[in-house]
């Protein structure tokens, strides 16, 4: 299953939940980001490029229409839920963020072994 195959099924379940799990958002990017490691940060950030993409776009879908990335994705459309349905999107946005500066970290430090 490639990057982009993952990143759908995350999305699937945090839609059919109705809840954005950090844990597993932050394994999913160890997951994948394991085997290009050792690679040089332009081709690492070359393989991430399109994940981050996607990424961006669930994201601003989920803000605007969480139904249509529902129906993108094959879930179900669900019924007015009583759980705020702005907040898997705002938590998945702010994950994102944590993620991406705790990578640029990881790679300034991996610069200076």
């Amino acid at each position: 299953m490639n990057s982009l195959d993952q990143l759908d099924e995350f999305w699937r379940e945090a839609l059919q939940s109705n809840a954005f799990d950090q844990t597993k958002y932050t394994n999913l990017l160890q997951r994948l980001q394991a085997p290009v490691a050792h690679l040089p940060q332009a081709e690492q950030d070359k393989f991430f490029m399109p994940f981050v993409a996607r990424n961006a776009e669930y994201i601003a879908m989920a803000k605007r229409d969480k139904d249509a990335l529902r129906a993108r994705l094959g879930v179900p459309v669900s019924s007015q839920s009583p759980v705020n349905t702005d907040r898997l999107a705002q938590v998945a946005a702010e994950t994102v963020v944590r993620a991406t500066i705790w990578q640029s970290i990881a790679a300034l430090f991996r610069a200076f072994r």
